[in-house]
């Protein structure tokens, strides 16, 4: 069963150890940032976080577009953790982790709904410019709503296109789930809201053109 479950996602395993890979490398390195901010982004997000855990609310303040569901992570590794300030360092260490998982399984994702189309060689052509691209590698190990952007988009393209290759095969469970993805990327940040419009119209066109028969149906449920 084991042996199974990993041939099916042996992929996923790949990149995971591959990325894994890296935040240990980073971890254990002594290097700066390639660019200076004029805010401390991780310190935003941590304080924040720790208001979370503390008082259970975010006050009327948000932080970096807004940055909800990575508040919401960041304060329940604080949970584990009596004094967060003292331990902040090591809190972030298991974030790196935990978005490194996250990268993995959205990179994963895509090449189970693309491999049959484009091939291994054609993922990899299209995984090859992110992986030149310094954001990926920055916001791997720099704690915020940015670390979430890439894995959440890929996520929400793939299933968009994947609806909209097969449009005789939607169904109301894959508006659901599209629906939720849109809804937990603008969550995140706002710079999604872009892909997320793109998103939500192309599979509102695709129904009303390819689905005549049933377009009020789903367009009113994907709403």
């Amino acid at each position: 069963m084991l042996k199974i479950f990993f041939y099916r996602y042996q992929v996923f395993f790949y990149f995971f150890s591959f990325l894994i890979s890296y935040v240990l490398y980073f971890i254990n390195s002594d290097f700066s940032v390639f660019f200076i901010r004029e805010t401390d982004l991780q310190a935003d997000y941590f304080y924040k976080a720790l208001s979370m855990k503390e008082f259970l609310s975010f006050e009327n303040i948000v932080v970096n577009h807004p940055g909800i569901i990575p508040t919401y992570i960041l304060a329940i590794i604080m949970v584990f953790f009596n004094d967060p300030v003292s331990s902040s360092q090591v809190i972030f260490n298991i974030s790196y982790i935990f978005v490194a998982f996250i990268y993995a399984l959205s990179i994963t994702y895509f090449y189970l709904n693309t491999k049959e189309e484009v091939g291994d060689l054609g993922i990899f052509l299209s995984l090859l410019p992110l992986l030149f691209w310094p954001p990926f590698w920055y916001y791997l190990t720099c704690y915020g709503s940015d670390s979430f952007v890439i894995p959440t988009c890929i996520v929400i393209l793939t299933k968009t296109f994947s609806m909209i290759k097969k449009p005789i095969n939607i169904s109301s469970k894959d508006l659901l789930i599209l629906g939720i993805l849109l809804s937990v990327g603008t969550t995140i940040k706002l710079s999604i809201l872009p892909i997320a419009i793109i998103s939500a119209s192309a599979i509102v066109f695709t129904i009303f053109i390819e689905l005549p028969e049933k377009r009020n149906k789903h367009i009113f449920k994907f709403i």
